[in-house]
């Protein structure tokens, strides 16, 4: 994984790398006890999604990985 983001506070706004290249990894773990920790797509898209995506459950730990045509899967 390249880039590992350990979200601690409740009230964290994350931004995906804007100039990732595809293959690249980014890491978000929240333990932050809370489920509204934002991760914002910063111009990319999440699986061909144009929305943001809430980390809604404490604990979670996700891997997005920098395909083609500027998503994050």
């Amino acid at each position: 994984v390249g880039i590992h983001y350990i979200v601690k506070h409740p009230d964290a706004v994350c931004l995906m790398p804007a100039g990732a290249a595809p293959q690249e990894q980014l890491r978000v773990t929240n333990k932050s006890g809370d489920t509204r920790v934002l991760l914002m797509r910063n111009g990319s898209t999440f699986n061909d999604v144009a929305e943001d995506i809430t980390l809604d459950s404490r604990g979670t730990d996700k891997t997005f990985t920098k395909a083609a045509g500027n998503t994050w899967l």
